[in-house]
């Protein structure tokens, strides 16, 4: 599980002994202290009286773990029947699941920071284009991201680079490639492979270590309308519901798509910091009048989540969160209690039933996650020079 954790890997993901619930420790919410540095003493100390001691800053971080579980049931009749060994697929079904889910929850709390830069010269998520002055990545939005973290003290990541990392989608790379130069990991001095983070392809100029990610979060049909990429008149919304792996989309009667356009489905998640389940984005493939076929992200290709009569068509750019961050960014709790642990428990599978002829594949996790400071995440969001598809 752990090989695929990306926002609540170590060491940007820090568990304190107080976080660790316990026989003897248990609570519904945990409340961490966490304590700033004391000043420099720049004033000589008097001869004939005594200092005046000060207070150690400190500030509480409050965390609500919560319990998470997924599960999967085969029949009997489906495991004699199926080639290859369903089992085996859906025990590695489940135990993927469990790591993205916990992954999930801590993308949660590191997107919904406070501190947010936006690419170009926007200044705000829905203003977010490609037209005119491109609101994308660039170099100078790394040094800002960097000198930001540097102002803050933001504790740093052992090995390559200046001590942070930035979590990004491929197309974010692919930007940055255009006019960055990256150090790949392959080319890193010995001695400094060790220490690389899951998904780190390399390390940037101004010396932020990426990682790339499918998992890096996008704020889905948040930015500016896409009248580069797509059609922005006449898209309509959805006459019948669509279900999960669909291809094929039932319009209102005055909709028109056309091939190559991409669109937001479920809703724009224009106004929240953190997640909105069940959008996604799909790229048309065919042009039938009110009944589209489109591309979306289920491994299928269709969609992968079902969609509602009624819901909107937005022609809209996407919002890229690139995540920069150092060490202990994070905090996560867990429990040790029912073999538990920090990545949760993934149980064999069992025979159910009063004919043992169902089987069971599940896992169970305790988690809650947070952000130690305001002071250790900066989020950049932008747009990409390539749509995607998906979530």
């Amino acid at each position: 599980m752990r090989r695929n954790y990306i926002y609540g890997q170590s060491p940007l993901l820090w568990s304190p002994p107080q976080a660790v619930l316990g026989l003897g420790s248990r609570a519904s919410s945990i409340a961490i202290p966490i304590y700033g540095e004391l000043k420099p003493a720049v004033t000589a100390i008097s001869q004939t009286a005594d200092i005046t001691p000060v207070t150690i800053y400190d500030s509480v971080v409050t965390v609500t773990p919560d319990m998470y579980g997924n599960a999967v049931q085969l029949s009997q009749k489906v495991q004699l029947i199926s080639i290859p060994d369903v089992l085996r697929v859906a025990a590695e079904e489940v135990a993927m699941n469990a790591a993205e889910s916990r992954d999930y929850l801590a993308r949660s709390a590191a997107v919904a920071g406070t501190v947010v830069g936006f690419g170009g010269d926007a200044t705000a998520r829905a203003s977010l284009s490609t037209a005119a002055t491109s609101d994308g990545i660039s170099l100078a939005k790394y040094f800002d991201a960097v000198s930001f973290l540097e102002g803050t003290r933001a504790p740093k990541i052992p090995g390559p680079g200046a001590g942070f990392a930035a979590i990004m989608r491929k197309n974010t790379v692919l930007d940055t490639l255009m006019d960055s130069n990256i150090v790949l990991v392959a080319e890193y001095s010995p001695g400094q492979g060790p220490s690389l983070l899951n998904g780190e392809i390399g390390t940037h100029i101004a010396g932020v270590r990426i990682v790339e990610s499918n998992n890096a979060k996008i704020f889905q049909g948040a930015g500016a309308s896409a009248s580069d990429f797509m059609s922005t008149t006449g898209y309509g919304t959805l006459a019948t519901a669509a279900a999960a792996g669909s291809t094929t989309l039932t319009l209102s009667a005055s909709s028109k798509c056309d091939v190559g356009d991409y669109y937001t489905v479920g809703g724009q998640e224009s106004t929240t910091a953190g997640e909105i389940a069940h959008i996604e984005t799909i790229r048309i493939t065919g042009s039938t009048g009110t009944t589209p076929t489109f591309i979306g992200g289920d491994p299928r290709g269709g969609l992968l989540f079902a969609h509602s009569s009624g819901e909107t068509l937005y022609p809209n750019f996407g919002a890229y969160a690139t995540l920069f961050m150092g060490a202990d960014a994070l905090l996560g709790c867990y429990t040790n209690e029912d073999g538990l642990g920090p990545d949760g428990i993934i149980y064999p599978p069992e025979q159910t039933g009063m004919l043992r002829q169902f089987t069971n594949v599940a896992w169970k996790g305790f988690w809650g996650f947070g952000r130690v400071s305001e002071g250790r995440l900066y989020r950049l969001e932008h747009v990409c020079s390539r749509q995607v598809v998906g979530k």
